[in-house]
């Protein structure tokens, strides 16, 4: 038998050929000793996915067994149950969350933390508590991460643990207000330099806006006739003038206009009505003197004069006509629940102003009637359809029979009146109510300190706020039962009555919470 002659240079040189043969088949990869070296796929990692520790010993082990001839068997095994090794979790920078404003703030912070666009009903709960100031945009990422769903995703956002934390403490009582205080004091220079920056950007926005450049490029186009050409050779460099900010402050200048065209409307109308009525009243006075009721007639327009003002004062305010009668619809079950008891049901709006809760009513197929002094606001409620007579409260009560309405509302008036009005008003009502008759007037809440000490005197015809339990028991000493004060607790989407009793005021934390309004509803006997 003959046996091959083996020469280890000859061994050696062919394991080398063999190598780079492997090697130039598998680019990337190393080879040593002669041993190919077995690596988990480029597709389990993920640039932008955080690796647990777990993860990094699993990969410092695998590294050291890659020496070993076996590895390659110990490889094959381990991918079989690479399931049990804990997964790596995504992360996102709360700084890149934060800018985002409104509705984008809310839609980014899905698609960041559950990887998914909102859906309808969780978009409107959040961007709600967000609108109304009831959680911050920290909160809100803190709500949405330690979700059911957030905490299946596992996406951690670096920096909000802590400032989530420090929110959470701002409700402790008593000391989150010194936690609130001390927070804003270390955060003062971080404030001031925001400010300053923003003060910045604002003057280079302003400064570089009509360049000269972009009036020269302008000049040439408008001097010429506006033909199809020169529209074409213009639609490009406004395209790139109007950006989103520039778009922006357009549409906020020409909200502002509408609403200054709205209001001198209303002043308009209001002095043609005036002067029309002047003109009539020195017509009569010829050929002969004015007599004692003409003079009446005229002085009693100069109470109308400031009308139109205050209606462009309510206007601006008193907030948008939708907003006004969706916080009015928490009022509805009580006529519900009378006109189910009752049957037809006649509804007086003393005060009615620009008549929402006379349109709600009328949508709800209620039969209703308003009263106010202010001329031009009953010129709006005419111009909605609505029924409405210029009186003065107290003489219109006096001027109806006994148990002739089902009810009497006021909302936002009884603050207007001085206290022995007020008394008439509660005195009267309980005359013209037939028998289990019902009174709802609403009015600002002195409980909630920021309305005590500063918005309620925004308003420069209120006279003084009212206490719920004054204005409980006067209604009671006037002869109503049945009687109760309700804060009216306004939650976004969710509007519900809580008894005053029920809302404890312990320290200042429990009177900056206090719903803004709370109303007074009572029955005649």
């Amino acid at each position: 038998m003959n046996h091959l002659e083996l020469n280890t240079e000859t061994i050696k040189q062919r394991i080398r050929e063999e190598a780079l043969r492997r090697q130039a088949a598998l680019p990337g990869e190393k080879i040593e000793q002669g041993i190919e070296i077995f690596r988990p796929p480029q597709s389990c990692m993920d640039s932008k996915t955080k690796e647990t520790w777990v993860w990094k010993l699993v990969k410092k082990v695998q590294h050291k067994l890659q020496k070993f001839p076996f590895y390659q068997l110990l490889y094959s095994v381990a991918v079989k149950f690479k399931g049990f090794i804990p997964k790596r979790y995504e992360f996102a920078n709360l700084n890149d969350l934060l800018p985002y404003r409104d509705e984008d703030f809310i839609r980014n912070a899905y698609r960041a933390i559950l990887k998914r666009e909102p859906d309808t009903d969780g978009f409107n709960d959040w961007l709600s508590r967000l609108r109304n100031g009831q959680l911050n945009k920290i909160e809100i990422l803190g709500g949405i991460r330690r979700s059911e769903e957030g905490h299946k995703r596992n996406v951690k956002i670096k920096g909000l643990r802590l400032r989530y934390l420090i929110n959470k403490s701002y409700k402790i009582p008593v000391a989150g207000y010194f936690i609130r205080g001390l927070t804003a004091i270390m955060n003062l220079p971080k404030i001031i330099r925001n400010l300053n920056e923003y003060q910045a950007f604002t003057d280079a926005r302003l400064t570089g806006k009509a360049d000269r450049e972009a009036v020269e490029e302008l000049r040439p186009i408008l001097a010429g006739k506006a033909d199809r050409k020169a529209v074409e050779e213009l639609r490009p460099i406004l395209a790139g003038k109007a950006d989103n900010e520039v778009v922006k402050e357009v549409k906020a200048t020409t909200q502002d206009i509408l609403r200054q065209i709205s209001d001198h409307r209303l002043n308009i109308l209001d002095q043609q009505r005036r002067i029309l009525l002047l003109l009539e009243e020195v017509r009569r006075r010829f050929p002969e003197p004015l007599s004692h009721e003409q003079i009446k007639s005229v002085l009693k327009e100069e109470d109308h004069i400031l009308d139109a003002m205050y209606m462009v004062f309510e206007d601006r305010f008193r907030g948008t006509r939708a907003e006004i009668k969706r916080r009015l619809s928490v009022y509805l079950p009580h006529i519900d629940k009378m006109k189910s008891e009752r049957g037809d049901v006649s509804i007086l709006d003393v005060g009615c102003g620009r008549g929402e809760w006379l349109e709600l009513l009328q949508e709800n197929g209620y039969r209703a009637k308003g009263i106010d002094i202010n001329k031009v606001a009953l010129l709006q409620c005419r111009e909605y359809g609505l029924d409405v007579t210029e009186s003065d409260v107290t003489e219109y009560l006096r001027g109806l029979k006994r148990g002739a309405l089902d009810a009497i509302t006021g909302f936002h008036f009884v603050e207007h009146l001085s206290f022995k009005t007020l008394i008439a008003l509660f005195d009267e009502a309980l005359v013209v109510l037939k028998s289990g008759g019902m009174i709802i007037f609403e009015t600002p809440n002195p409980a909630n300190i920021f309305v005590s000490s500063y918005d309620f005197y925004r308003d420069p015809s209120h006279i003084k706020p009212l206490h719920p339990d004054t204005l409980h028991f006067i209604a009671e000493s006037r002869g109503f039962v049945r009687t109760g004060s309700y804060f009216v607790l306004d939650e976004g989407l969710d509007l519900k009555l809580i008894k005053s009793t029920e809302w404890i005021l312990c320290d200042i934390n429990d009177y900056i919470r206090a719903p803004r309004d709370f109303v007074l509803i009572g029955y005649k006997p």
